[in-house]
């Protein structure tokens, strides 16, 4: 187990490091990437979606077996981008730190990924009334 102090905690302490060390832009700049099925995508060390292409083999799977492929790949950059984090913060921090966060992190293995090759919709969005558009669900900080 860590030595109780809480991943805010860790992190607090990486952010008072010698900026000559460089760990808090370089940790900004880390991302994880995954492709399958005709779509490529990157997300960034908070799991937010930085690039996505989707090719037209891709569009052809249809909307669900499209946003599964997307669901997939995210949850696979996700991973690699957390690794790629933990590397930097053991460098940056040494490797004590690096464990401690790491053991606080639920390991991408138990995420549920969908499965891409089961071809099988769970919902019918051609069917779903639209009553609302995302920009009217946006958060007021964000207009």
């Amino acid at each position: 187990m860590g030595d109780g102090r809480s991943v805010k905690t860790l992190i607090a302490i990486a952010a008072n490091l010698p900026a000559n060390r460089g760990l808090a832009s370089g940790m900004a700049e880390i991302r994880g990437t995954a492709s399958g099925e005709g779509v490529s995508l990157s997300v960034d060390l908070n799991g937010l979606l930085t690039e996505l292409t989707v090719s037209e083999q891709a569009i052809a799977l249809g909307p669900q077996r499209l946003a599964a492929e997307i669901t997939r790949l995210s949850a696979e950059a996700c991973a690699e981008s957390t690794r790629r984090g933990l590397v930097a913060l053991e460098w940056g921090c040494g490797p004590g730190v690096a464990a401690a966060i790491g053991e606080q992190l639920t390991p991408a293995e138990q995420v549920s990924a969908p499965d891409r090759d089961s071809g099988e919709d769970d919902e019918d969005f051609a069917e779903a009334p639209r009553t609302t558009s995302w920009a009217s669900n946006r958060p007021s900080w964000g207009r």
